[in-house]
């Protein structure tokens, strides 16, 4: 027994020496960021491998002895490592540090370039940055499922997206507050807006390909606009390349939807693009023949296939003085949406219960295009004088049908086990396109040690324009299982053009001194910033009736087929041209700020305050008697003046090398929307709509506390509480005109916003987790108008008060992906999932009425597969889970347990279920460099 446990010792003890481990990550010596995918060879034992996700390597069960490790990277210079593996078997971990070749080659007039679209320079800047932000990378981008920058946003912590009836994601909501509480910024410069009403910015008009970093700021500093309460979404465009660079990439997929559904499509090309009224003037009588009809019939495409394309091209000439880079984006997507939708009224017997009064089987066919184009210069005049020229345009075009079966479900008139229904059929087609173009001029001078000037003068266009819609409804009815004759419905089809711009003419200063005082050191800013804003919106209607021999009206079948044999006349030459979507406004604003930065020790304090002037008003081309009272003389303009001082501090605590703690304060604004103060009254919607000029500016106080640690450069735990008190919020909601009419319209209230964020990163090797969680809790109240029986059992509409979420605001909103990434063979893959909870869809005037969306999931998936050649093959699959949009009220009624997605055991109400199938994408890169 003794003579084996002599011999496992022995064995035992043979192993331990030849446990040595040989461990350690390799880092940029310029930019200090982790490296990916070096390969590191240990030339004695023919070992090799390369480093992983978190830039790291890992030999083990290596002998004793001297080894040298061989360290290659394409663009950097080679380097060998001598170290000796002694008794003990072990050596601290290494910390490898690779040298650009550029590094070696003249950069004394190099423009001060970062590099910012790798993972570790996001936690860098989110590490170091003064205000609370949170960073995706180019890197991380390219790894994802998204293709434009409003899916990059929805899995940063605490955002969600406001989607469009296309399905995309349009406009970001930051920490459960509606998108008017945001901004959005391009390489720091406020962009206007392609909204036709309001201020905020779609962002998935940007395409992904684009953009080297998005950041979004959760607290405001002094030398930020502060009409931000939420926070702020700023897109960091590409810089130009420290050497040439050529990137290119080409993809192509499609929408599952329609491998059951035919797609359908109209003729774009021949719509008119102005109306009969901006064509020949305002006293002309339009007629049949200034409406196109070959725009009106659709046609049928099998299976279409989406495409994209990228290019990305740069380099530095004249002894790396001047940097120029171009990126292209190019996307064409063939999108659909199919759902069931209700409409509701309220019961009068007192319980203000729903009752559901028609319903409609919707199909949404939407050709998406996109395109955009990014360039810029930058040129160094000296060591201490640069200056960069950037210039972008971006075009959004979708091109849409809807097809619309509606049916009646009151009145008796719905009974399909008699084959009793009474049907509208409905086709509309739009057209709509949105550009945005942006030229900044900017300057960054050094004068002496101490004092920097930074300069930049901007001009920035918006436009959204949506000519010739076009909409034909007929009826469809059903008596006893017997089709009835069709005849378009009374107004027949309805033509209609908008079209808006938003122009920004502005200038930014910023004056910075730096200096060593009070033990520590300290920076002092001051700076100023004037825009001009010009507004103009238009709008123009006109309804077309069918000419046919029965009652003025044509059948379907007998007198036409296709929409466009039907023979129209004008019902109103003139056209309608109404304040709701006609008029101008302007705005000239006015900031001064001061801040400062003192540093001492483990402790950062950043304060200050900014001063904003706005000027704002509006300009009715149109009169509208709604609203007089606001204009005394008949006076068809206003203007409104506001001025504010928005106090900010922020206080950050270094622990350690690793960990922070950060608290902040700060003011900011919220300004009503460019139609929201006009004194308009719009008809078309379900609710009539109205303008409101004594709507007041929101202002808010916000608090922020955030624990922060990062053990590395990519790896990184975020935990914080935020507080907001909102005085004035701005909200949709019922106000009523002293007549007993309730009309949609815009008002302040009181509001109070608090939650919890969590935002996780953590590296493996080749596998790596991000995760974020944000609860989120918000109140404000509104009037509602419910039914009560009165005396002499009347009915009568009372008024009351009650509390709710604020709109779009989810309680708990998670992300969640996990990656791969195969340093030595190749392959990377990233499985994402998005958590949205229930929230407010849309603010009801009715007493518990208020539309809520329910929870879902979302999951995504990408995979890649690099080759040495600078070749990669990608694949993109998104919505697997062929996620649904329901929207219900919080109330049942068991009289609509008969209609489809109701049962009576129902808690709740459906009035919307949309899906739109997964969609696929495959495609390659080229990257050389």
């Amino acid at each position: 027994m003794k003579k084996y446990f002599y011999v496992v010792l022995l064995l035992v003890s043979s192993i331990s020496s030849y446990a040595g481990v040989i461990q350690g990550v390799v880092i940029d010596s310029k930019t200090n960021e982790i490296l990916i995918g070096v390969t590191v060879n240990v030339e004695e034992l023919k070992l090799s491998m390369m480093t992983g996700l978190d830039g790291s390597f890992q030999f083990k069960q290596v002998p004793q002895g001297n080894y040298t490790l061989h360290i290659t990277y394409r663009g950097y210079d080679p380097l060998d490592e001598e170290l000796n593996i002694g008794s003990s078997g072990k050596i601290s971990p290494l910390k490898i540090f690779l040298q650009p070749i550029s590094a070696s080659l003249d950069e004394v007039f190099v423009f001060g370039h970062k590099e910012q679209s790798t993972d570790a320079s996001a936690r860098l800047t989110e590490r170091e940055s003064p205000n609370l932000m949170n960073i995706v990378s180019a890197r991380t981008i390219e790894m994802s499922p998204d293709v434009d920058v409003s899916s990059v946003v929805q899995r940063m912590s605490g955002v969600t997206l406001d989607k469009s009836s296309s399905g995309s994601g349009e406009y970001a909501i930051l920490r459960g507050m509606d998108k008017r509480y945001s901004y959005t910024l391009i390489n720091g410069i406020k962009i206007p807006s392609t909204n036709d009403q309001q201020r905020y910015t779609s962002l998935d008009i940007f395409p992904s390909d684009l953009v080297d970093r998005v950041e979004v700021s959760k607290v405001l500093t002094p030398d930020m606009e502060g009409d931000a309460i939420a926070g702020a979404v700023n897109m960091v465009m590409k810089n130009a390349p420290d050497r040439f660079l050529l990137k290119a990439n080409a993809g192509t997929g499609y929408n599952s939807i329609w491998e059951d559904n035919k797609f359908m499509t109209f003729n774009s090309s021949s719509i008119h693009v102005e109306s009969p009224y901006e064509s020949n003037g305002k006293t002309y009588q339009a007629v049949s023949t200034d409406f196109s009809k070959s725009n009106l019939d659709p046609s049928i495409v099998n299976i279409p296939i989406n495409s994209s394309a990228g290019l990305t091209i740069g380099n530095r000439f004249f002894g790396k003085r001047l940097g120029w880079v171009l990126s292209a984006s190019y996307n064409n997507t063939f999108k659909g949406t199919k759902g069931l939708i209700f409409d509701d009224s309220q019961s009068t017997d007192g319980k203000n219960l729903p009752i559901l009064t028609s319903m409609q089987e919707r199909v949404d066919y939407t050709h998406q295009v996109s395109y955009g184009i990014h360039n810029k210069f930058d040129f160094s005049i000296s060591r201490n004088h640069s200056i960069q020229l950037y210039l972008a345009y971006m075009n959004f075009e979708i091109s849409q049908v809807r097809d619309e079966e509606g049916t009646e479900l009151g009145n008796n008139s719905y009974d399909p086990a008699h084959g009793s229904q009474n049907i509208t059929e409905s086709e509309r087609n739009r057209l709509n396109i949105q550009t945005l173009l942006n030229a900044t001029l900017q300057g960054n001078h050094a004068v002496g040690k101490h004092f920097s000037i930074l300069w930049s003068a901007v001009y920035s266009k918006a436009t959204n324009k949506t000519p010739d819609m076009s909409t034909i409804k007929y009826d469809k009815t059903y008596v006893n299982y017997v089709l009835q004759p069709q005849y378009v419905d009374f107004g027949g089809s309805d033509r209609l053009w908008l079209h808006n711009s938003d122009e920004d003419k502005a200038g930014y200063l910023h004056l910075k001194y730096k200096m060593n005082a009070l033990w520590g050191k300290v920076e002092l800013s001051t700076g100023a910033l004037y825009r001009d804003k010009i507004r103009s919106s238009f709008y123009n209607d006109y309804t077309l009736l069918s000419q046919g021999p029965v009652d003025q009206h044509s059948a379907k079948g007998v007198d036409w087929n296709n929409y466009s044999d039907i023979n129209w006349s004008v019902q109103d030459p003139l056209g309608a041209v109404n304040t709701a979507g006609t008029f101008s406004a302007y705005e000239k604003e006015r900031a001064d700020y001061v801040m400062f930065q003192y540093n001492i020790s483990k402790v950062r304090v950043v304060g200050g305050a900014r001063y904003e002037n706005s000027y704002q008003g509006y300009n009715e081309l149109f009169h509208s008697a709604f609203l007089d009272k606001y204009k005394p003389g008949n006076n068809q303009k206003r203007d409104h003046q506001y001025d504010y001082l928005l106090p900010s501090l922020n206080v950050e605590y270094s622990i350690n090398g690793q960990n922070n703690l950060k608290a902040s304060y700060y003011k900011a604004i919220n300004k009503p929307g460019f139609l929201e103060i006009v004194p308009y009254l719009d008809n078309t919607g379900d609710y009539p709509k109205t303008g409101n000029p004594d709507l007041k500016n929101a202002v808010a106080d916000n608090y922020d506390l955030r624990y922060e640690f990062f053990p590395n450069m990519l790896d990184q735990l975020l935990a914080g509480f935020f507080y907001k008190k909102i005085n004035n919020a701005i909200e949709e909601g019922f106000v009523t005109d002293g007549h007993g009419n309730y009309n949609l319209s815009y008002a302040n209230s009181n509001a109070t916003n608090y939650g919890f964020e969590a935002d996780v990163i953590k590296y493996f090797r080749e596998f790596g987790i991000k995760a974020n969680y944000t609860w989120t809790h918000s109140q404000t109240s509104s009037f509602k108008r419910s039914q009560v029986n009165g005396v002499l059992n009347r009915d009568s509409t009372v008024s009351s008060l009650q509390y709710r979420p604020l709109c779009g605001q989810a309680e708990n909103v998670g992300n969640i992906s996990l990656l791969y990434k195969g340093a030595k063979n190749g392959y990377s893959s990233q499985l994402a999932f998005s958590y949205t909870g229930d929230r407010i869809y849309k603010v009801s005037p009715d007493l518990n009425g208020d539309l809520w969306q329910k929870g879902f999931i979302q999951m995504d998936l990408s995979a890649e597969k690099k080759f040495k050649s600078g070749i990669g093959i990608y694949i993109k699959a998104r919505n697997l889970l062929n996620t649904h949009v329901v929207v219900y009220l919080k109330e049942a009624n068991p009289i609509n347990s008969q209609f489809p997605d109701h049962s009576a055991t129902d808690k709740t109400t459906t009035l919307r279920n949309e899906y739109s199938d997964p969609s696929y994408l495959i495609g390659f890169r080229y990257n050389f460099r």
